[in-house]
């Protein structure tokens, strides 16, 4: 689970809107680039166990969450494990992938967010602030 904005590292993340064009295996499409570096240092922190975890238990599912700022991480997670990022493949063994955010902000342009459709599902809930922000032209 990754939470939304908590700490003072979480805003400067937020406020980095700057649209980032990234390629996730023969996709590529520009991204939050806040959220998208929060990304990258979750699935470098969690890289080692994910994969030890993949190769004892070959086709377990992987589920993804986050509220949030969380949100945004979660289904950018999602890319990279489905896809992997540039010419790094993704694990090897992952099972199915699936991911659930939770007020999450718009965080990529819309052929990657049509590329992940099956696996992100996003709730919304009444009138959420984030949920309607877009800083870029993702």
């Amino acid at each position: 689970m990754h939470r939304g904005t908590v700490q003072a590292g979480d805003l400067f993340s937020d406020m980095s809107t700057r649209s980032k064009n990234t390629r996730f295996g023969k996709l590529q499409g520009h991204v939050h680039e806040g959220m998208y570096k929060a990304a990258r240092f979750v699935h470098d922190m969690v890289a080692d166990a994910l994969d030890e975890a993949a190769a004892r238990f070959p086709g377990w599912p992987l589920l993804i969450t986050g509220h949030s700022l969380g949100g945004g991480v979660a289904s950018l997670l999602t890319l990279l494990y489905k896809h992997g990022e540039g010419d790094e493949a993704p694990p090897p063994g992952l099972g199915p992938i699936r991911c659930f955010t939770f007020g999450c902000a718009a965080n990529m342009c819309m052929d990657l967010a049509n590329s992940c459709e099956d696996e992100v599902t996003s709730v919304i809930v009444g009138c959420v602030v984030v949920t309607s922000m877009v800083f870029a032209d993702y």
